[in-house]
């Protein structure tokens, strides 16, 4: 297993939809923090701002996982509401 996120972000967006919600924050999860925070309700953890944080946070977006993605341009973050 590893814990580089960008590989790790990068290889659940090619997984596109053969990959689950659930499993999409278990696999982050695995990497620390703030990935954990993915599964404390409420919690407002940060992200990278890059396309690939932006269309895996967006899909769990989606699916009701997160209740808000906003980026943050001048601090190059994603900040996330947890459902």
């Amino acid at each position: 297993m590893t814990r580089d996120a960008a590989l790790v972000v990068l290889l659940i967006d090619q997984l596109g939809n053969a990959i689950s919600a659930d499993q999409v924050i278990a696999v982050l999860t695995n990497l620390g923090s703030p990935y954990t925070d993915l599964t404390i309700p409420a919690a407002s953890p940060t992200f990278p701002n890059d396309t690939l944080h932006l269309r895996v946070l967006t899909r769990l977006k989606q699916e009701g996982r997160l209740s808000k993605v906003t980026r943050r341009h001048a601090k190059s973050q994603i900040s996330v509401t947890i459902a």
